[in-house]
């Protein structure tokens, strides 16, 4: 199995949010602050659940 960087999901993420603003995704996750989307396209793995709500959004 492949292993991602953090870089590589943050790029997906960014992929995935296309043209929504930082806090128009992260409402549309159910995160409270738009900034820990933020921190999850710099680098920062969200959890796992998080993972799987952010694949089903895409």
């Amino acid at each position: 199995m492949e292993k991602i960087s953090p870089e590589k999901v943050g790029e997906r993420i960014r992929a995935v949010r296309g043209q929504q603003t930082q806090t128009e995704f992260a409402k549309v996750l159910g995160v409270k602050k738009q900034n820990y989307i933020s921190r999850y396209e710099r680098g920062r793995i969200p959890s796992p659940d998080l993972l799987v709500h952010i694949a089903e959004v895409g």
